[in-house]
């Protein structure tokens, strides 16, 4: 049934936008999972238990994002076969159990607690560092987008589709300059547009033209998700071609303003367009093992690990790569304006003032006292001066 519901998603109902051609690598693990299902009964009983801790966050947490995709938008398409996975989930849990109840008896008492402790300890590493992060990177490549009616933002704006150049069309929202500067607001990763509307607001009062909009296989736009950003840079190319096209707006004048994901994949785009003159980077933690690798030493040993089976999910899934490490790309974007926001938060702490020190110029990183991209929540006055400042000095 797992096998069957990644062809069913891939071939005969992929994401609104693509074509089975952009799934060739869920297909292929498709084929791996029929393979598996053949060699299974010949498997030793270790392997076969070991498997469980593989299928089973492939299967639940696929089937959990069908279950929401049926909630928010009703059942069609993959969903029905992604309900389907619910029950496989479960015969993976049971035969997980029956094949390590298969195993020849221990001989003695010591040898049987020290098995069932030796056991209970791999176990509990491979759901750490197997059955979770699989589970992430499922939710990171199969969240569902949703309809997000116009009367979500109550700022006076127009409602507007972008047009990529890989062919997707990507709904946004955009609220006209009033002082010839426009910024491009990209969202977070795991949420859409409506994410962004406190920030869009803030920039629009200070006479700033903003557009937001849903980032590829999220809220309205057509695409495949990918909640690590690692395909969304031909989503901020169609921004800034939108942008640079408006009456209202200086083409030199462009900035941007981007929130976690967001901020990771301004700061690639800042790096190498110079549609883009000035760039707030709110959040940006790693987005590659490239990234882990400079996160605090206790950290690093846990994460590599971690998020090299998370990131290698994602790359199956979602038939992508990440781009270049972030420290690298902060190095690439000065001298261009850039603001860092750093909260208290995840990595942050450790990893922005890399990032700050790469891009060299002084002043660049604000800690701010406050939850992952919360500054403006938490500190309303004070994140509007220094982020309006910097825009309005950045784009005169």
């Amino acid at each position: 049934m797992l096998a069957l519901h990644f062809v069913d998603e891939s071939v005969i109902d992929p994401a609104a936008g693509t074509s089975a051609g952009d799934h060739l690598s869920v297909l292929v693990l498709a084929a791996v999972i029929v393979g598996l299902a053949v060699v299974y009964p010949s498997l030793p009983a270790a392997a076969r238990a070991l498997l469980g801790f593989v299928l089973v966050p492939l299967a639940a947490m696929s089937a959990a994002m069908h279950a929401m995709d049926a909630r928010w938008n009703g059942a069609g398409g993959a969903d029905f076969t992604g309900l389907l996975l619910i029950p496989s989930a479960a015969a993976f849990v049971v035969a997980a159990v029956l094949a390590l109840l298969s195993r020849p008896p221990a001989g003695s008492w010591p040898w049987r607690i020290g098995r069932w402790a030796l056991t209970a300890i791999v176990g509990l590493a491979m759901i750490l560092f197997v059955s979770v992060p699989i589970a992430i990177g499922v939710a990171q490549t199969r969240k569902p987008g949703q309809s997000i009616p116009d009367s979500a933002f109550s700022t006076p704006h127009q409602t507007v589709t972008l047009h990529t150049g890989d062919g997707l069309d990507l709904s946004g929202w955009y609220i006209p300059s009033k002082n010839r500067a426009a910024i491009v607001v990209v969202q977070g990763g795991g949420g859409d547009r409506r994410g962004s509307r406190r920030h869009a607001a803030m920039l629009a009062r200070n006479g700033y033209g903003v557009l937001l909009y849903d980032a590829r296989g999220r809220g309205e736009s057509q695409g495949s998700p990918n909640a690590a950003g690692w395909t969304w840079q031909a989503d901020v190319d169609a921004a800034l071609d939108f942008l640079s096209k408006r009456k209202d707006v200086d083409p030199n004048r462009i900035g941007g303003l981007g929130i976690s994901t967001g901020a990771d994949v301004l700061l690639e785009a800042a790096a190498k367009d110079p549609r883009l003159k000035a760039v707030v980077l709110d959040g940006s933690t790693a987005r590659s093992l490239g990234d882990v690798r400079h996160l605090s030493r206790s950290d690093e040993i846990t994460g590599l690990p971690y998020w090299a089976v998370t990131y290698g999910t994602i790359a199956v899934l979602d038939q992508s790569l990440p781009g270049k490490p972030l420290i690298d790309l902060a190095h690439e974007l000065a001298p261009k304006p850039a603001l860092f926001i750093a909260s208290n938060e995840l990595v942050e702490p450790t990893v922005a003032p890399k990032y700050a020190a790469a891009y060299g110029k002084p002043g660049a990183l604000w800690r701010v006292d406050a939850g992952h991209t919360k500054g403006l929540a938490e500190h309303p006055q004070e994140y509007e001066q220094k982020v309006i400042a910097f825009f309005d000095n950045a784009l005169r």
